[in-house]
């Protein structure tokens, strides 16, 4: 029986993945359910039949992860559960518990109030346009029929752990002992951060890290320039005086930095830093960007001749 649906609920589904308000219109327990039971439809259709689930920190992910699960579950497929993590950490879990599948319950660095899922097809894929627009028509127009086996669950409790070794063991240091001032803005990366730079012999201040459903201090996004102002002043503080400042969105996807000064450093300078480094070990590599950035890309591009 075909769903009976609105505006609001068809533009949800966006090109690369299912971003909404929590609302009856939109995203409620319910709804999550249907569209995470079409996504799994969608999975074992292409012969995939385990998944990893894991969660941010608003206060509608985990009633939602336990809808997800519910749906999998009834439709045949294994469940690898690894609890509140960031988006990073999902696409990691699938090639550590070896899952194809992934729903992480996330709107990224949109506001309080919203939730959404990044859908995995594969290793290091997500859905795409055509993918997204079937997991719709399967949404609306519900096939009811569960699996004959119901889905196993299995909380995965180690993954956190192996996630942050497996990051501390690919980063080299050099001989300087580094400030670093991290915030997390309350959301889940700063479960992971201050650890990993801790490791990596990094003296860090934790700025905002406690992870907190309430936000008490601004929504974790770091291209909202707004939020930047206690982290630049951590950074430039005579008893401190660090060498770099991190900011997280709620997912730990995404990245703004301040430098030593206390200046705004851009995502497209960050990925130009990124691609010559790239380009020395493997030259002649395509370097990807989008429409958003400044010359600062087609600059390299022109000196390297090689992106």
């Amino acid at each position: 029986m075909a769903m009976q649906i609105n505006p609001e609920f068809k533009s949800m589904f966006r090109e690369y993945d299912i971003r909404g308000r929590v609302s009856e219109n939109e995203l409620s327990d319910e709804n999550v359910y249907q569209i995470v039971k079409a996504y799994a439809r969608y999975i074992k259709e292409r012969g995939i039949n385990r998944a990893v689930v894991g969660y941010d920190n608003r206060k509608c992910s985990v009633g939602f992860a336990n809808a997800a699960i519910k749906a999998l579950t009834e439709m045949g497929v294994e469940v690898i559960f690894i609890g509140l993590c960031i988006t990073p950490t999902v696409y990691y879990a699938q090639y550590l518990y070896e899952c194809e599948g992934a729903v992480m319950i996330t709107a990224s660095h949109n506001p309080d109030g919203w939730s959404g899922f990044k859908l995995g097809k594969g290793y290091s894929k997500t859905l795409e346009p055509d993918d997204i627009k079937i997991v719709y028509d399967y949404t609306v127009n519900p096939n009811s029929e569960n699996a004959e086996v119901k889905g196993t669950v299995t909380t995965a409790t180690d993954t956190w752990s192996n996630y942050i070794d497996a990051i501390v063991s690919r980063i080299k240091m050099g001989p300087k002992k580094l400030k670093v001032v991290l915030d997390a803005g309350n959301g889940s990366a700063g479960l992971f951060a201050y650890e990993v730079f801790q490791r990596l012999g990094c003296t860090t201040f934790q700025l905002n890290c406690d992870p907190d459903m309430d936000y008490p201090h601004y929504f974790p996004n770091p291209s909202d320039i707004s939020t930047r102002k206690a982290i630049r002043s951590l950074v430039l503080h005579p008893y401190i005086q660090a060498d770099a400042g991190l900011m997280f969105d709620g997912d730990g996807d995404r990245l703004g930095v301040v430098d030593e000064r206390g200046r705004d450093i851009w995502a497209d300078t960050i990925l130009a830093v990124l691609s010559k480094q790239l380009l020395e070990r493997k030259p002649n590599s395509t370097i990807v960007y989008d429409v958003k950035c400044s010359k600062t890309l087609q600059d390299i591009k022109k000196t390297k001749k090689r992106c």
